[in-house]
């Protein structure tokens, strides 16, 4: 099912593109200026012009860090919190406690300030966009990698376990 529905939404992604293509010769002279690749006059980021290669790269080592930091917090934190916490058939200790309101508040703040700015880099220009996909695709799987081998790895020990019993 969950390959059907990747496919489907592949297809729905590809549509998507298609349609803004055949756009493109539709649009005003404003929104062609979204584009637009590298730095250039019309380029601002929260008000500051990205009109140079120094300024671009700030711009796009930005995007992969705040990718990382994006990714340990929806593929770490907050499953810690949603298996550890809200999960009401455990045991939560006196310390787990008092984490989990830290963990909570933290990614509750770098939730609102992230939208914020996110927001700001995918609508100033196209190649921005394309590198916050690229930066979020590599982080995610190279998460879903280390989880995949880590899992592979401890059932090889358990199977180790089990066959020295």
């Amino acid at each position: 099912m969950e390959v059907v529905l990747s496919r489907i939404l592949c297809m729905w992604i590809l549509f998507i593109f298609l349609c803004i293509g055949l756009l493109y010769n539709n649009m005003d002279s404003k929104m062609h200026l979204f584009f637009k690749f590298g730095p250039n006059d019309t380029f601002y980021i929260i008000g500051i012009n990205i009109d140079n290669y120094e300024k671009y790269l700030c711009v796009a080592f930005y995007c992969f860090a705040n990718s990382v930091t994006r990714c340990i917090m929806v593929n770490i934190l907050q499953p810690w919190l949603i298996n550890n916490v809200q999960d009401i058939s455990k045991e939560k200790c006196i310390q787990q406690k008092y984490i989990a309101y830290q963990i909570n508040t933290v990614i509750k703040i770098y939730t609102w300030i992230d939208w914020f700015i996110y927001m700001k880099l995918l609508f100033s220009q196209i190649d921005i966009f394309i590198i916050e996909i690229g930066a979020d695709v590599i982080v995610s799987n190279i998460a879903v990698y280390y989880y995949l081998r880590n899992k592979s790895e401890i059932n090889n020990e358990i199977h180790l376990i089990i066959d020295s019993v």
